[in-house]
């Protein structure tokens, strides 16, 4: 008898311990302000679009709490939601959920061996599209902060030309679909991308 109230503490003490956990976890169907999810968040952003997925599945998220976010790694973190708002419902809000950040589970470095595509404009509201792509003297800019280092020498004047069309205030409701193919940049990792090629669509 001894022998099984020994192995029974163990076992109450575990239930009691899960029964305390009443964190309500994300159903995206069906989002609830104060619900909790983990997150997959990719290896870089666009703008307002934190690059988050539940699960293979990606939607607009704004991300707030990832302040020292770096650039090039991949992360998996668990964030309380406090926004949701359907483009269907709001056609001028393009952010479907807004998380802030409770814990970072894990942090891992990409690979950085494919190129991947970035856009160079997303949809804004009352402003028009959203620009990406900034230049301050002869130096492009993603997001502000990060160095475009080019290639080749073709690819100068094709980012002026895409950097002329995006900010021309007659196109300022225009999406043009370009795309940028890039790299992180090895000499300057978490802090710009190698561009290999520029795509007008």
């Amino acid at each position: 008898m001894r022998n099984t109230c020994v192995l029974l503490i163990p076992i109450f003490a575990l239930l009691s311990a899960c029964s305390k956990d009443k964190t309500e976890y994300l159903d995206p169907e069906n989002p609830k302000v104060g619900q909790v999810a983990t997150l997959f968040i990719n290896h870089y952003t666009a703008g307002r679009d934190a690059q988050a997925y539940f699960e293979n599945q990606h939607y607009w998220i704004e991300l707030y709490g990832m302040e020292g976010r770096e650039i090039g790694y991949t992360y998996k973190v668990k964030a309380e939601l406090f926004d949701a708002v359907y483009p269907a419902l709001c056609p001028l809000y393009f952010t479907d959920f807004a998380f802030k950040n409770i814990k970072i589970i894990s942090k891992e470095k990409y690979p950085n061996v494919d190129t991947f595509s970035i856009p160079l404009q997303l949809p804004g509201m009352w402003r028009g599209r959203l620009c990406l792509l900034s230049k301050k003297g002869d130096q492009f800019f993603y997001n502000d902060t990060l160095s475009l280092k080019l290639t080749n020498n073709t690819l100068g004047p094709e980012l002026d030309q895409a950097y002329t069309m995006i900010n021309d205030p007659a196109n300022i409701h225009k999406d043009f679909g370009i795309r940028l193919d890039v790299r992180h940049d090895p000499g300057n990792f978490s802090k710009g991308f190698l561009v290999y090629k520029v795509h007008f669509e």
